[in-house]
């Protein structure tokens, strides 16, 4: 089918076949009656509100403001549950990442603070005056960001399988957290739920195996393709 916008046709008489002619006549159906329906107005709003969206999505942001929101988060839950916590994180900048990537690593990052403070943190075997390690890191392989979330506490029970603390309503506490932070079960499933979201993947690891029970650890890691966001 011939372009209306083409210079060629421009100020001319445009002959059209009658196959062209039914093609063009069932286009500008289509577009009627979509306008019909929602009105020109709010057709226009809506793919504009669609372009900002995806534009939003797109544009790369600083995951800083989440590190720095989460060290702060750290020591007061740590100060509801009775634990001394030591924030570390590597020095530099930290990556820029699109709106998603953020978002999802955000999800990670705070549900793995509340599971270290309390399920590493609680009714700890050491020395009471050794505050809980929580550190954050991230690399970077091809277009794959990778971050973990390690703490220094006791670890999952012996025997324990950690695929299975990513199922709904799985935890390792007795009962509830009383001041609300875990223990609910719903913690690593929603970690994984918000990566997968975007592609990644995310799972647990025993950072000191070779520890005596009860001081091995836990980490926490995800690794998001940014590469097919950004």
């Amino acid at each position: 089918m011939r372009a209306l916008g083409d210079p060629c046709c421009m100020g001319r008489m445009i002959h059209l076949t009658d196959e062209e002619f039914t093609e063009l006549a069932e286009t500008f159906e289509r577009v009627s009656e979509f306008l019909d329906q929602v009105g020109p107005e709010r057709s226009v709003r809506s793919l504009q509100a669609r372009l900002e969206s995806a534009n939003e999505c797109l544009e790369l942001v600083a995951l800083s403001p989440v590190l720095e929101q989460l060290a702060i988060s750290a020591a007061r839950l740590g100060k509801e549950r009775g634990v001394s916590v030591e924030w570390v994180m590597p020095g530099g900048s930290s990556p820029r990442v699109p709106h998603a990537v953020r978002d999802a690593l955000a999800e990670v990052l705070v549900h793995g603070v509340r599971n270290a403070i309390a399920h590493g943190g609680r009714d700890s075997t050491g020395d009471a005056n050794t505050p809980l390690r929580v550190e954050f890191s991230f690399w970077m392989a091809g277009d794959l960001l990778g971050v973990s979330l390690t703490d220094s506490g006791r670890g999952p029970p012996a025997g324990l399988e950690l695929e299975a603390l990513f199922k709904p309503e799985k935890t390792t506490l007795n009962e509830a957290s009383k001041c609300g932070i875990a223990g609910r079960g719903l913690g690593l499933s929603a970690v994984r739920s918000a990566v997968e979201k975007i592609q990644g993947a995310a799972w647990a690891q025993i950072p000191y195996p070779n520890r005596e029970e009860g001081a091995r650890g836990f980490a926490l890691l995800a690794e998001i393709p940014v590469g097919a966001l950004a």
